[in-house]
C-alpha cells in the first residue's frame, strides 16, 4: 500500500492584483538612473524588471500595492496594481507617490549650473 502524501501547508491566499490607476506622461529618459531600487527587506521593496520596468511594492490597506514604472516610446508610464477593494484615495495616492520616485516631482530648474561647479 503507497504511503500517505500530507497535503502542503496552506497559504494564506492572496488577494488578486488588478491594475488600478494609470498615467502617462511624456518621460525621462533612463529610469535606471533615476530610480533607487533596493535589496530584499522587510516594508517597501523596489525591483527592476525586463526593458526597464521597476516596480516597487508597498503595504496597502487592504493587500500589497504594486507601483510600476517604465519609459515606452518617450512616454512614462506609471501603472498601480493591487487588491480591487483598495479605496480610491489610496490608489490615488499610490499614483502620486509613483511619480514622485521616479522624480517627476524634483525640481532641477538651476540644476544643471550646480552640477557643473561641483568638481
Amino acid at each position: 500500500m503507497p504511503a500517505a502524501v500530507s497535503a502542503p501547508s496552506a497559504r494564506p491566499a492572496l488577494a488578486p492584483q488588478t491594475l488600478l490607476a494609470a498615467d502617462r506622461r511624456a518621460g525621462r529618459a533612463d529610469l535606471r538612473r533615476t530610480v533607487p531600487v533596493d535589496r530584499a527587506c522587510r516594508g517597501a521593496v523596489a525591483l527592476r524588471g525586463p526593458a526597464g520596468v521597476v516596480r516597487r511594492a508597498e503595504p496597502g490597506p487592504v493587500g500589497p500595492l504594486v507601483l510600476e514604472a517604465g519609459v515606452r516610446g518617450g512616454v512614462l508610464s506609471l501603472d498601480v496594481w493591487g487588491p480591487p477593494a483598495t479605496p480610491p484615495e489610496t490608489t490615488g495616492t499610490a499614483l502620486a507617490a509613483a511619480a514622485a520616485w521616479c522624480g517627476e516631482d524634483d525640481d532641477v530648474e538651476g540644476f544643471t549650473e550646480l552640477a557643473g561647479a561641483h568638481p
